[in-house]
């Protein structure tokens, strides 16, 4: 079986790459050239679907996406683009072939209102932002044209795959403890942390098992920001009397993104194995 992941050097697309590589044959681009990638610019319609009828992959897994909700509010063309607009070849290729398309789609699908929760796969979906708008189209358009498709939500990713990853939100944490600095931690939004490494994992089991539709991941704990840096303070031994509470505002986030689950990612067994991850990386985040 062969794969192709798109966007497979993002923080999701490494570590899925990385899972899946000691299964199967995987295939990884990138926007531009870089080691070990091929070159795909979703931009080019007609480059990316003679690509993909070049490689021709059994199963294409979309990680690329503009997720940076204030981007996609200032830039609404190039959210619509990148996250919309890409698909289209992808879903043609994938319904000539009889390809998987595998799409990783969130929680921002949903409004957060308190009386709708926990969300259901099939619950409406009404995005308070424009990132969430051009996930429910993606969501739609898949839906729409093709049967051989798994659409995976999931919420607030956490992990780690080497010292190069994008800041994410437990090494900023470690980070400022380490410096015996106070961290600030929002103490309202509802949050459900998902290890990448779940993820990966879960998208492995949906392929060898050839299911298809929709699956939603996360923890199944509730969360703020503030209670999650407590765990992480927790597990990483630090000192978590310098976690603060500081209200911050999440315009355009759900305020409560819970999600009735599939697979559950723990949270708490989640930050062991990312520490695990970080030793066997000798991180510099856990020098003294």
């Amino acid at each position: 079986m062969k794969i192709l992941v798109i966007g497979g050097r993002s923080f999701l697309g490494r570590k899925i790459v990385t899972i899946l590589s000691r299964k199967h044959k995987v295939i990884s681009s990138h926007h531009r050239p870089c080691k070990d990638q091929i070159v795909i610019d979703l931009e080019k319609k007609e480059d990316t679907l003679n690509k993909l009828e070049r490689i021709k992959p059994d199963i294409v897994i979309v990680t690329a996406a503009l997720n940076n909700i204030e981007k996609c509010e200032s830039d609404k063309e190039l959210a619509w683009k990148t996250n919309v607009e890409s698909l289209v070849p992808m879903i043609e290729y994938c319904k000539k072939n009889d390809a998987k398309l595998v799409f990783l789609s969130s929680c921002a699908v949903f409004s957060g209102q308190e009386e709708h929760l926990p969300y259901k796969k099939n619950d409406l979906k009404a995005p308070v932002s424009f990132y969430g708008v051009t996930k429910v189209m993606g969501e739609n358009i898949i839906q729409r044209d093709l049967e051989n498709y798994l659409i995976i939500r999931s919420d607030s990713f956490y992990g780690y795959n080497d010292d190069n990853d994008r800041p994410t939100f437990p090494i900023e944490v470690i980070k400022t403890l380490k410096e015996d600095k106070e961290f600030n931690a929002d103490n309202i939004r509802k949050i459900y942390p998902t290890l990448i490494n779940d993820l990966a994992r879960l998208i492995i089991r949906l392929i060898d098992e050839d299911r298809n539709g929709i699956y939603q991941v996360s923890s199944s704990k509730e969360y703020t920001h503030f209670t999650f840096a407590l765990e992480i303070a927790e597990v990483f031994g630090l000192d978590k009397g310098l976690i603060k509470e500081k209200e911050k505002s999440y315009f355009l986030r759900p305020m409560d993104g819970k999600m009735s689950l599939d697979v559950i990612s723990f949270v708490k067994t989640g930050l062991w194995e990312m520490k695990e991850n970080m030793e066997e990386g000798d991180s510099k985040y856990l020098s003294k």
